[in-house]
């Protein structure tokens, strides 16, 4: 049931033009993925040097406010942007990332990400 959604919904993205004109135009997917990449890495900085403040090892004379008022917003633009990238990237090639299992695991990871920050946003008032 669920594979047949799945392809049903890799056929149609795959017959849109947005799909066409991602998969048509050679330098897109290149430009593309270092977008993507980028902001990988712009969120994994920026998450490793909140924690390493967090546990006191770096930035110790900063509080958290601050260090978060510095951080979170370019994290929350590297999102969006990872986001869009990711949501074109899938509609240039469905059927390659749709049925991949490391696909599924990241979709998993990033709910449980989002999850894990409400939780703790509603710990915290």
């Amino acid at each position: 049931m669920i594979t047949q959604t799945l392809v049903r919904f890799t056929d149609w993205l795959a017959a849109t033009s947005l799909s066409h004109t991602v998969a048509e135009h050679f330098w897109i997917v290149p430009t593309l993925q270092t977008a993507h990449i980028l902001s990988v890495a712009v969120v994994l900085a920026g998450v490793f040097l909140i924690n390493l403040r967090v546990l006191g090892v770096l930035e110790r004379g900063e509080a958290v406010p601050a260090l978060l008022d510095r951080f979170l917003t370019p994290i929350a633009i590297a999102v969006g942007v990872l986001a869009v990238t990711g949501f074109l990237l899938i509609a240039g090639e469905p059927t390659r990332a749709v049925f991949r299992v490391v696909f599924w695991i990241k979709m998993a990871l990033i709910v449980a990400a989002v999850n894990r920050h409400r939780a703790a946003r509603c710990a915290a008032g």
